[in-house]
C-alpha cells in the first residue's frame, strides 16, 4: 500500500539519512537500501526495502538512479516521497570489496571473449574476472570440390557454387 513520507530538515548540511538502490538504468524499481534511524528519513518512517513511486511529485518508475539522486539533492528543506512499504529485497554484494594499490597512470585493460570470459586488470593487478558462461562451437565450412574456372578465371565448385571472393585474374 502506497503512503506519503514527508521529511524535513533545518539545515542543508544535514543528510536525509537513506541510501537508494535501483532505477530504470538498473532495470529494477527505485527502493531504499538503508535508513539511519535517527535521520530525517528514519524519523519520518522510511524503511529499508520501501519502493519509491514518486519523488516530490515526479513519477519515479521511469527515471534513472542518477536522476533520482538529482531530484533528492535538489530538495531544499523538505522532501516528499510516495512509497510502497517494504516491497523490495535489499541488494547485497556477493563478494567482499577488494583493496589494491596501482601506480597513478596505470592502464586499465578489459579483455572480453565471445565465450563470456572477462578479465579486468589495472596496472599489474587483476581486479575482476568472470569465467566462460557458454561454449562457442566453431562450425567448419564444408569441403567443396573445385571443378574448373569460368571465362573470367573465377573458380567453379561442384554443385554450381561460384566463389565471388576469389582474386581477379590479371591480364597484362
Amino acid at each position: 500500500m502506497a503512503c506519503v513520507i514527508s521529511m524535513k530538515r533545518n539545515d542543508l548540511a544535514v543528510s536525509w539519512g537513506f541510501r537508494l538502490q535501483g532505477g530504470a538504468d538498473f532495470r529494477i524499481p527505485l527502493s531504499i537500501k538503508k535508513v539511519s534511524s535517527d535521520s530525517p528519513a528514519g524519523i519520518a518512517g522510511l524503511s529499508d526495502g520501501d519502493v519509491i513511486l514518486k519523488i516530490n511529485g515526479l513519477d519515479a518508475n521511469a527515471i534513472t538512479h542518477q536522476e533520482a539522486l538529482n531530484q533528492i539533492r535538489s530538495a531544499q528543506l523538505e522532501l516528499h516521497l510516495v512509497a510502497e512499504k517494504q516491497k523490495m529485497s535489499i541488494i547485497r554484494p556477493t563478494l567482499p570489496a577488494q583493496k589494491f594499490a596501482a601506480p597513478l597512470g596505470s592502464e586499465l585493460h578489459l579483455d572480453a571473449s565471445v565465450d563470456g570470459t572477462v578479465n579486468v586488470t589495472l596496472g599489474d593487478n587483476q581486479v575482476a574476472a568472470q569465467p566462460a558462461t557458454r561454449t562457442v562451437l566453431k562450425k567448419k565450412a564444408p569441403e567443396r570440390k573445385l571443378i574448373g574456372t569460368n571465362s573470367l578465371g573465377k573458380p567453379i565448385y561442384e554443385g554450381g557454387a561460384l566463389d565471388l571472393n576469389a582474386p581477379k585474374p590479371f591480364y597484362g
